[in-house]
């Protein structure tokens, strides 16, 4: 079975890095063949805005990244996110992506980040041609990534604002974190493009979501969750890996808090979500796919795949002799 493993930021960060948890490259490297592992995509902005602010050193990037390259999937090095991740998840019955077009901006991205000498040719960005031939310039702004983190990082210090708003106002009943729950759980699956089980398939989301709101609207003041803070800026980024979960995916962090909080709401699907150790220790033990049975079996990942090899074959014209085209060109992206 093939199994996607998405990397977050402080997990790419470690492995640069000569102190903290790393990943098994061995263990890894052994079953490359199974194993899809790419770096999350908000991993990456927020990496290049550290490579930018020297929090994050240019000599440590070059040093291992080509070491970390060895371990990522060829097709996704970076993995999607927002709008696209929703399409691909099913999340909005009305989203479409262009999944080549999509795949070769990634692989291009990546292609920058590895192969850059320094960080201003990081910074000059790169040409490469589009899926339809097109020749295309691909150049970070870190200025704009900047201003981007920044914007979305609002957005999250705004959500707890209007939770503290709608509590005042009485309206909702917030005063617990079940009543949190069952608040934020009304809104997934209201739209008409929602998917009638969405809530059920984000449950995770939704739950460590009332997590946050809950301490930082019922916790003592003292101990009140801060969204401003500058150690809970990576909190936004965080929750929203566990969009990916449903795929079903896996995930890899060294941050402890963020693995103990989401455990703590009892979500089947936190499971999925590994410190760097614990991942290490499935992936010695081939045990990784056990962590995904609640979704798909590898009996039903195979069927489904063969199905989508035989039609690209029938859509192909059932050309003999061909078996293998058809069989990578449907590969399964989790």
């Amino acid at each position: 079975m093939l199994t996607r493993i998405l990397l977050d930021t402080c997990a790419v960060r470690n492995f640069l890095h000569k102190n903290g948890p790393k990943l098994d490259h061995s263990a890894l490297i052994l079953r490359a063949w199974k194993y899809r592992i790419s770096i999350a995509d908000g991993a990456i902005s927020e990496l290049i805005e550290q490579l930018t602010c020297s929090r994050l050193g240019f000599g440590d990037w070059q040093r291992k990244i080509h070491e970390l390259d060895s371990l990522l999937d060829p097709k996704w090095p970076i993995f999607v996110g927002g709008r696209e991740l929703s399409a691909i998840a099913g999340f909005q019955t009305d989203l479409n992506i262009n999944h080549r077009e999509s795949q070769i901006y990634h692989q291009s991205f990546w292609k920058l980040l590895r192969d850059s000498s320094s960080l201003k040719v990081l910074l000059d960005g790169i040409c490469y041609r589009d899926a339809t031939g097109k020749l295309v310039k691909l150049k970070p702004d870190a200025a704009h990534i900047k201003h981007t983190l920044d914007k979305d990082r609002k957005t999250w210090v705004d959500f707890i604002d209007d939770m503290r708003a709608a509590k005042i106002t009485g309206g909702t009943t917030l005063g617990t974190l079940q009543g949190i729950t069952k608040f934020l759980r009304s809104d997934f699956g209201a739209a008409s493009t929602d998917p009638l089980n969405l809530d059920r398939r984000l449950d995770a989301v939704i739950r460590l979501l009332a997590q946050f709101a809950h301490m930082a609207l019922n916790q003592p003041s003292q101990s009140q969750y801060n969204p401003s803070a500058t150690n809970r800026r990576g909190d936004l980024f965080d929750w929203s890996l566990l969009f990916a979960l449903p795929l079903p995916a896996l995930i890899v962090t060294s941050d402890k808090r963020f693995v103990n909080r989401l455990k703590a709401t009892n979500a089947d699907d936190a499971r999925q979500v590994l410190l760097i150790e614990d991942f290490n220790e499935h992936a010695r033990n081939d045990t990784l796919e056990s962590l995904l049975d609640h979704y798909r079996t590898t009996e039903t990942q195979q069927r489904q795949w063969r199905e989508a090899a035989y039609f690209n074959w029938l859509n192909r014209g059932c050309p003999f002799n061909d078996d293998l085209v058809d069989w990578f060109a449907t590969e399964p992206i989790a």
